[in-house]
């Protein structure tokens, strides 16, 4: 478990914030209607409707050609069989979650199958921030995607993840230690001029991960006024 060392200037540390209050302060059926859901997938998604009558805002393709296709969505939803075919991989679908997570960590990405896989599947599945069977129903499905949006608007979950993201990538612990500290102290001033300058002083690598964290959609709620 990832332990911030205690120095005099490191003010803050993640469990300063009080995760999971932004979904109480502006309920489900907003975020649903604010959080953008991809689904990739070249046959029809049969609860498309149902989902989208409870507010919830989905796309739709067969396939994409450039991991980039998917940089404004918040939440992917993501079949194996059958796509992929554009990026010419034998793993499908499971090769596009891998790379949606590698270069868009924040981002969250639900795999959905209705076949059974090799294990050489598995190095790039286990990318997916969740596994499930094809044949779920609508109300299964309402409740996975109020968890992921939940997950999406976090910004303690989301710092988390960009801190894993940091740490793997070389990034000393001191210096994610003071990263997160400047994260908490701009979440509560909802300002992250001063976390960016910070962020910026990093490698050219650490510094893609916090640009990707200011785009996403915790940010984006913070920013629009709710306090933590």
């Amino acid at each position: 478990m990832f332990k911030v060392p205690k120095f005099f200037w490191i003010s803050y540390v993640i469990e300063d914030l009080a995760g999971g209050e932004i979904l109480k302060k502006r309920g489900a059926l907003d975020m649903r209607r604010q959080i953008e859901i991809l689904v990739i997938d070249d046959e029809v998604f049969t609860v498309g409707k149902k989902l989208e009558a409870n507010n919830f805002r989905l796309t739709y393709k067969k396939d994409i050609g450039n991991v980039k296709d998917v940089s404004e969505y918040q939440i992917i939803l993501c079949d194996i069989k059958g796509v992929g075919v554009e990026l010419d991989s034998k793993y499908e679908g499971a090769f596009i979650i891998k790379e949606i997570k590698v270069n868009y960590p924040t981002k969250q990405v639900v795999a959905y199958t209705g076949s059974n896989y090799d294990a050489s599947y598995n190095d790039y599945l286990c990318y997916a921030d969740e596994i499930v069977k094809k044949g779920l129903d609508a109300e299964e499905w309402i409740d996975i995607l109020d968890e992921e949006i939940n997950k999406c608007v976090d910004p303690m979950y989301q710092w988390k993840k960009v801190r894993s993201k940091l740490l793997e990538n070389g990034t000393s612990i001191l210096d994610v230690a003071k990263l997160e500290s400047a994260y908490v102290s701009a979440v509560k001033k909802r300002s992250f001029d001063s976390f960016e300058k910070l962020a910026n002083q990093m490698s050219p690598q650490g510094s893609q991960f916090i640009k990707e964290l200011l785009s996403s959609a915790a940010i984006s709620v913070v920013l629009k006024g709710v306090g933590l």
